[in-house]
């Protein structure tokens, strides 16, 4: 993370759980305007569409409960996630429909280049709860549906 200490963020961190056995972790961190998804762990024998959907969801919830309507995830252009996160209604973050959301994402790239020396190269992927058919009660409901 490049927002400082992760011990600041502590509050932010999920633990994602299957048949109550720890299986990731998964950060939902407040901005101005929107939540970025950081530091998203799924053990490699529990990553499946079934496990995606259920941090999907409630990733989108943990934002709603902090009032913000979007979700943001940077991915590597070349990651097969990016699949998942299009079939998740993530799409792709574009500087003419979120203007001020893509300016602070552009400003911690240029900070991370600088201390890495590194460009990576990303995509922005969005879920907008704006643009969805769900409110925060069928969110909480969907998420509540896949603890089950």
């Amino acid at each position: 993370m490049n927002y400082g200490s992760v011990e600041f963020y502590r509050e932010y961190f999920y633990k994602v759980q299957m048949d109550r056995r720890m299986v990731g972790c998964v950060a939902v961190i407040p901005r101005t305007g929107f939540s970025e998804i950081k530091s998203l762990l799924v053990d490699q024998e529990y990553r499946s569409f079934k496990v995606f959907n259920k941090i999907s969801d409630f990733v989108t919830l943990k934002s709603l409960e902090h009032d913000r309507p979007c979700v943001v995830v940077k991915v590597s252009k070349h990651n097969p996630a990016v699949l998942l996160y299009r079939r998740k209604r993530f799409k792709p973050l574009t500087v003419s429909e979120y203007p001020e959301i893509y300016g602070s994402l552009k400003q911690d790239c240029v900070a991370c280049h600088a201390i890495v020396k590194n460009i990576c190269n990303p995509t922005y992927l969005v879920i907008d709860t704006r643009k969805t058919p769900y409110d925060i009660e069928e969110w909480k409901n969907k998420v509540e549906a896949g603890t089950e």
